[in-house]
């Protein structure tokens, strides 16, 4: 790489002196800012300044230059710049000697014959004056460049090869691609983000690779832990950057609204307290119940079966739910449906409430058994048994009663719909099995409900199917 310490012009051997590490503190090249002006090409304002140190540079500013780095050159330019210090006139090197890719700026004096009586610094040639003096200028280039150098500025304390003030990185602005794949950010277990990430700088068009093996700019990502993605940019030259993003997972809160429960209307409490918990996660919890509630308890008087979910929302907004189901069971019977139904084995009977608690406790629960309570005794056994099942003209039903007397066999459709049968009372003894058949020559093909009553107030049920 060639540098102005071997520049000539017009036969002339431009002076070079080595400034004190002093002055470079006072020499600098900004980017003030880059406008794609389209049909590849940008345009840069550019802030150059150059001064002396304490004690002053052993010469003044004479030569300085601009290099394109990467496939770009000089479209426009200041044909001269003026000192803001000397007002000494610094004219562009129109032939450029390195190339089209660099851009020299020259005291006008040395197209002349004689030695510059004033320069960028001082008039007197002599040690400049401690401090900046710059000058904003705009240039036009032909392509991106992927960096701009500053070269060779004598005296000021940037005329030490390679580039800039000893080299100093502020005399260098990088225009590579650069990769931004964006800020840390979090999600809560379970869910998905979306990461995009961004290229500026080289040559656009860009390609994007994570490591996830995706190659679009944007993707979704649901990780179950803290995981770091990472993306290569690649430009239209083939440069090359790489960003990571760092996705923190926050687990969410373990809930649960609490056991089941069962109210039975015409005998007992009608309303039932919910107890929730809210477990992991990060403190502090919000809670929410449907139907309104913010606390882990509720207390709710349904009269149809409903079922309740606690929602818990912790510090960072996750969230988890769990349903408790409230079993709402009539078990009133009788006349003006003064008295309840109780269940033990299959057989259910029509008892007074004060009976119950006798009931109770000799194993018997509270409901018909054709109401599907959940204790398993209750439906452990169904005391009827019905031949054939599927039936077509005729099937026979067989069954026990608790007590003597008589049973009253009836037949419904799924929908409530009651069939009459022939013959339906039978009389018989306890303990005994009790065989009835029934006709079924007129019932549609359909499920049936098959119910026994017993004059004891025994209640017994199965189902049917009637095929034809």
């Amino acid at each position: 790489m060639r540098t102005l310490k071997h520049l000539f012009l017009t036969g002339i051997l431009l002076p070079l002196s080595f400034a004190y590490a002093k002055a470079c503190d006072y020499s600098h090249f900004d980017l003030v800012s880059t406008t794609d002006l389209g049909g590849g090409q940008y345009e840069f304002v550019v802030t150059f300044c150059a001064g002396g140190g304490e004690g002053g540079a052993d010469q003044s500013t004479y030569t300085w230059g601009v290099e394109l780095v990467g496939p770009a050159t000089f479209s426009s330019w200041p044909a001269t710049l003026a000192s803001p210090q000397t007002g000494a006139i610094y004219a562009a090197d129109g032939s450029f000697y390195y190339g089209s890719n660099y851009l020299i700026y020259f005291l006008d004096s040395y197209t002349g014959t004689g030695f510059a009586a004033q320069s960028w610094t001082t008039a007197s040639a002599g040690y400049g004056p401690a401090g900046s003096y710059c000058k904003t200028f705009t240039i036009v280039t032909n392509g991106m460049p992927t960096q701009l150098r500053l070269m060779g500025a004598e005296a000021a304390g940037i005329a030490v090869e390679p580039y800039g003030c000893n080299g100093a990185p502020d005399m260098e602005i990088n225009f590579d691609v650069a990769a931004d794949a964006g800020l840390t950010t979090s999600l809560c277990a379970g869910n998905t983000v979306t990461l995009n990430a961004t290229a500026t700088g080289g040559t656009p068009p860009y390609s994007f690779v994570w490591n996830t093996g995706a190659t679009t700019a944007s993707i979704n990502v649901s990780p179950t832990v803290n995981t770091t993605y990472t993306v290569t940019v690649t430009d239209a030259n083939g440069h090359t950057d790489s960003d990571p993003v760092v996705v923190v997972v926050h687990p969410k809160p373990t809930v649960n609204a609490g056991t089941d429960k069962t109210i039975t209307i015409g005998y007992g409490a009608t309303c039932a307290t919910l107890t929730g918990t809210a477990t992991g996660g990060s403190s502090p919890y919000t809670y929410s119940w449907t139907g309104g509630g913010t606390s882990l308890t509720k207390t709710v008087c349904p009269t149809t079966t409903t079922t309740y979910t606690l929602t818990a929302t912790d510090y960072y907004g996750c969230s988890n739910s769990d349903a408790a189901l409230v079993t709402v069971k009539d078990v009133r019977c009788g006349p003006s449906l003064t008295k309840v139904y109780v269940c033990k084995m299959g057989t259910t009977k029509c008892i007074t409430t004060g009976q119950v608690p006798s009931y109770l406790t000799s194993g018997w629960v509270l409901g018909a058994c054709w109401m599907k309570l959940d204790d398993e005794v209750a439906l452990s056994e169904n005391p009827i048994d019905i031949f054939p099942n599927p039936a077509t003209t005729s099937a026979e039903i067989v069954f026990v009663m608790t007590e003597d007397g008589e049973a009253t066999i009836e037949l419904y459709s799924l929908n409530g719909e009651r069939f009459p049968i022939a013959d339906a009372v039978v009389a018989g003894r306890a303990g005994e099995e009790i065989s009835h058949v029934i006709a079924l020559d007129n019932i549609p093909a359909g499920i049936y409900q098959i119910f026994v009553h017993t004059t004891s107030g025994q209640i017994m049920t199965e189902k049917l199917a009637v095929i034809r």
